[in-house]
């Protein structure tokens, strides 16, 4: 991620060394970016030690890193904001319009709401689910199937699943996402910046 990270940030190539290590590649990137200014964002990070490792900022400019983490207190010393789950209504919205249910009746809406209260409301979790009522087609066989599916493994319904080309369900939901977006700029952006697009 380092490296990475290294080129999306300068355009170029990390300098070679023979005997590499963390702490190294650390120094290049803040070296390359002494005087610059950036927008970092690392996502869902779980350590601290990640954090230091990929924090190249500038804290002399006006460079900002932001970091997304579920673990509260795990950044010393900065700024955290705290982001409540979705409430039922929200996550029942957010499940059928990435399932691409515009019209919902109320079985659908029904089994929306059980399926999203077994997601935890969590927005990744509901994101993916309604990617899998993608797969029925237009088939209402999910407010049953998908349901019970999701009461005797939900972890298995995101392992398992992938789509007929063998892409995988992160892959699809980050798909889904950026056709939800509906701007080519905005999803050029994303592709050119994230260095790991499927976090």
């Amino acid at each position: 991620l380092q490296r990475t990270l290294f080129e999306q940030l300068t355009g170029g190539t990390m300098p070679s060394d023979a005997n590499p290590t963390a702490q190294k590649q650390l120094a290049a990137l803040q070296a390359e970016c002494k005087g610059r200014m950036f927008l970092v964002i690392l996502d869902d990070v779980w350590e601290r030690e990640h954090e230091k490792q990929l924090n190249c900022i500038d804290p002399s400019s006006a460079s900002k890193l932001l970091v997304t983490t579920r673990i509260r207190g795990l950044i010393q010393g900065c700024d955290e904001v705290s982001l409540n789950l979705l409430s039922p209504t929200e996550s029942v919205d957010l499940l059928l319009r990435t399932g691409g249910i515009v019209d919902a009746d109320d079985a659908a809406a029904e089994a929306a709401r059980q399926i999203t209260d077994l997601c935890g409301h969590l927005p990744l979790y509901v994101s993916i689910v309604g990617s899998v009522i993608q797969d029925y087609d237009g088939g209402d066989e999910w407010q049953t199937e998908l349901l019970e599916m999701l009461r005797l493994d939900r972890v298995g319904l995101i392992d398992d699943a992938t789509d007929g080309d063998g892409g995988g369900m992160v892959e699809r939901v980050v798909d889904t996402s950026l056709d939800m977006l509906k701007d080519d700029s905005v999803v050029a952006v994303f592709k050119s910046l994230a260095v790991g697009p499927e976090d």
